[in-house]
């Protein structure tokens, strides 16, 4: 999950396309990650539980943290894995929360908890 998150946040597309199922890049394409992505900084992820996985299947709940157009998001997902050839793959999704928490001002604390201002880290343009 945090590499899958790490190359969406540095835009590594093609990466994040690697790590879904054989099934779910039958209807993807990198470009399709790249477009949804566009105007997206990512932030922050918490790991909320990592249950053991079972079968050849594994499920994470996390929040992902963004920034659009300085407005910052929680978007909270349980996801589901499988084993494909030894490596984990993502398969589906369930969205439980993605809400704006707050607009972001220049001097408030930035949310990727730098310790920096917003506007100096990931508010710099």
């Amino acid at each position: 999950m945090r590499s899958r998150y790490s190359a969406y946040a540095l835009s590594h597309f093609e990466y994040v396309f690697n790590t879904y199922a054989n099934q779910q890049r039958a209807n993807l394409t990198v470009r399709d990650l790249a477009d949804s992505s566009q105007s997206t900084i990512w932030v922050k992820l918490d790991i909320h539980q990592s249950p053991a996985s079972d079968n050849n299947v594994g499920q994470v709940e996390f929040s992902a943290f963004y920034i659009v157009d300085n407005d910052l998001y929680e978007m909270r997902e349980l996801s589901d894995f499988i084993l494909e050839q030894g490596l984990w793959r993502y398969t589906s999704g369930d969205i439980i929360t993605n809400s704006r928490i707050r607009v972001l001002k220049r001097n408030d604390a930035c949310p990727c908890d730098s310790g920096k201002k917003y506007k100096k880290c990931c508010g710099a343009n």
